[in-house]
């Protein structure tokens, strides 16, 4: 959300990282050296114990190491120009900050949306933004599929207690939900600093969700929780009543802050 980053490393309890950059660091990289070194190595040693050899191959010798010397400095440089567009997280006891924001996003000012992935339970992106209205993306796609597991923890861990304390005492809860339309734009074009930032401007103009002790209500309908059995995904919320008829199937929407709205209607909707 800025470009002065300034990570307080004394802070941080994990970093998530992508996959890729292990495997590049750690399997990639040392592969790509031992394939070009050995037979240099090879060369070299054979070459140095036959005199004649040496004279007649020193200039082409010459050439394929500095060849060889330009492509490892190559591929050195990819390594640090990947690791500067890869994003990293870090996780505070309060927040998390990738090393793309210039400060500390705190879970319980955060906003976010999950754009769902190909396949089940993953996300392409996660669309975040802080209290003053700065807007991010985290891309899904090079990480592990449970690399946000700790991050999903610490969020409910920081979030719930306030939120079930409002809920108990007569408040509610609402979130947002975002269009189908606006879902497959975002997986068909990619989700850039400009959109992004109009997911920010459009939150007031969007649908809720809202949870209280009694209920849970979208699209101006009202469901008590003692008559429905509410159920939620990623993509999708369905509402049965209590002989399992279903009232409400509402697919492919993507709601905000969908970690604490599931563990709310766990606990909340006990049919």
């Amino acid at each position: 959300m800025g470009n002065n980053v300034n990570i307080d490393k004394s802070r941080v309890k994990k970093v998530i990282e992508p996959s890729f950059e292990k495997k590049y660091s750690g399997v990639i990289l040392p592969v790509v050296f031992f394939i070009v070194l050995t037979p240099l190595i090879w060369m070299t040693v054979t070459t140095l114990f036959d005199a004649e050899n040496t004279r007649a191959n020193k200039p082409a010798l010459v050439i394929l190491l500095l060849g060889i010397i330009v492509f490892l400095v190559g591929i050195s440089f990819l390594g640090r120009w990947i690791t500067k567009k890869i994003i990293k997280v870090y996780l505070y006891d309060k927040g998390f900050q990738t090393n793309k924001d210039s400060q500390e996003v705190y879970y319980k000012d955060l906003t976010y949306f999950y754009l769902p992935g190909m396949k089940s339970n993953t996300f392409s992106a996660i669309l975040y933004g802080n209290k003053e209205g700065q807007w991010s993306f985290i891309p899904g796609a090079p990480f592990k599929k449970n690399a946000f597991y700790i991050w999903q923890d610490d969020y409910i861990k920081n979030v719930f207690p306030d939120a079930i304390s409002n809920i108990e005492n007569g408040g509610k809860e609402e979130f947002y939900l975002r269009s189908v339309k606006d879902l497959q734009k975002d997986a068909m074009l990619g989700v850039g600093k400009k959109k992004v930032k109009q997911i920010g401007e459009s939150l007031p103009k969007l649908e809720k969700i809202t949870v209280t002790k009694d209920y849970i209500a979208f699209a101006e309908e009202i469901y008590n929780w003692e008559n429905y059995k509410v159920e939620i995904t990623p993509l999708a919320i369905k509402i049965s009543d209590l002989n399992g008829n279903i009232r409400v199937n509402y697919g492919k929407f993507a709601a905000s802050n969908l970690d604490l709205l599931s563990v709310l209607i766990n606990r909340l909707n006990r049919n």
